[in-house]
């Protein structure tokens, strides 16, 4: 009877050790198979080579491009047909570029021949390099076609050509009124990361009662000089030159660069902008072009240190800047009462502090990185942006962008 107990016991436990070590092993083997089969969408690089040539992101000629990506929702291809000055991609980055985008199913490349024209969802050209002989041969009904263009009508003037009248879909540009903007620059709250929409009026924060971070008011305590300008177009339409001529005479500018006496050359750019958080009070952010919302990094890159920008240009800088941190030189009946009330501030350490108070709720992001989720999400989702044609590209890039001459000296 023992035995026959013990026996009996003995079999159950192999039975079961039996049982437990077959249904680990089809795990296994089902686990291996999902990744393999779902590689593409979880573990996306293995369905991707980099053209080592000029870095740009490209499908692996393997991969259907009509398969499910991103909780089936189909992969998006956009083509970069011309260059954008000197870059092969627009500037969007290299690598993964939309990896960390909420919609991820897209990618870019320069390669026209990498599967037929008019299979690409978009294809970006860049205004100032348009050329009406050297175009897609083809086109289907659900591209978008779409207009990029960073630098105003002025300096980068696109081709006036009717071949490109109803030709452009989409327009991406830095004014307010194009389908996607990509300013130079936003700015975020600290807590959540969020943007403030600079094509969307304002809310800020009223910081009234916030205190300015130690750091900022010991660097503050240890600067010496008025202004500084860092510049190489010595003759623009904005005749800001003329404008800082006349400054000259009521304060303290240290020109840096081909119009100036002073040198920080670009490639030691960093170390340029840390001399200016370490010495200089003020910084001349003014524009080449007077032109309806541009404004450049000569603002954003200084909203990064320690400096209180004095901004000149077009845009509406109360839309795209926090309140105190900036001084607009257009609000001022003459650069005479502009001087004075910047002599006036440095002398007064508060109200000086007072326009970095900003900082402890917000901080500026000039990745741009963004812009290629906006892209992305935009091309999986029509709705999100009219479908359209732009009746006279030209006219709405030149005439829209509402740009003066400045004033003369």
């Amino acid at each position: 009877m023992y035995r026959y107990l013990t026996g009996s016991i003995t079999f159950r436990v192999y039975t079961v050790l039996l049982i437990v070590s077959l249904t680990v092993l089809c795990f296994i083997i089902l686990k291996n198979n999902f990744i393999n089969d779902n590689s593409a969408l979880y573990n996306r690089q293995p369905m991707r080579v980099l053209n080592p040539a000029d870095g740009v992101e490209i499908i692996s000629k393997n991969e259907d491009i009509t398969s499910p990506r991103n909780l089936s929702k189909r992969m998006k291809t956009i083509l970069y047909w011309t260059m954008m000055f000197k870059s092969k991609n627009f500037y969007f980055g290299d690598g993964d570029i939309f990896l960390d985008c909420p919609i991820f199913s897209c990618l870019g490349t320069n390669d026209r021949n990498y599967q037929p024209v008019e299979n690409f969802d978009a294809i970006l050209f860049h205004g100032p390099e348009l050329n009406y002989k050297d175009l897609p041969k083809k086109r289907s009904p659900h591209q978008r076609y779409i207009f990029m263009n960073s630098e105003t009508q002025i300096y980068h003037p696109i081709p006036n050509h009717p071949t490109f009248n109803n030709f452009f879909n989409w327009t991406i540009t830095y004014r307010r009124d194009a389908d996607i903007m990509r300013p130079y620059g936003v700015v975020k709250i600290i807590k959540t990361n969020e943007i403030i929409p600079p094509y969307l009026p304002a809310v800020w924060k009223n910081l009234t009662d916030t205190s300015v971070p130690k750091e900022i008011d010991l660097i503050v305590q240890n600067k010496t000089k008025m202004a500084a300008w860092f510049v190489s177009n010595c003759f623009t339409s904005s005749r800001r030159e003329n404008v800082v001529k006349r400054l000259q005479k009521y304060m303290d500018i240290d020109i840096y660069g081909k119009c100036g006496k002073l040198e920080c050359p670009r490639e030691i750019e960093t170390e340029c902008y840390e001399k200016l958080n370490d010495n200089y009070f003020f910084y001349l952010s003014f524009e080449n072009s007077l032109c309806r919302d541009y404004l450049t990094e000569k603002v954003f890159r200084v909203l990064e240190y320690n400096v209180i920008p004095v901004v000149y240009g077009s845009a509406d800088y109360s839309t795209f800047l926090p309140p105190d941190s900036y001084i607009n030189a257009r609000d001022f009946a003459s650069l005479e009462e502009l001087a004075k009330f910047l002599k006036a501030l440095v002398k007064d350490t508060q109200r000086y502090l007072s326009y970095f108070k900003w900082k402890s709720h917000y901080y500026i992001d000039t990745s741009k990185r963004y812009i290629n989720c906006q892209l992305c999400e935009a091309l999986h989702n029509n709705n999100e942006i009219r479908n359209q044609t732009y009746k006279d590209i030209y006219r709405w890039w030149t005439i829209g962008s509402g740009c003066e001459s400045g004033p003369k000296l």
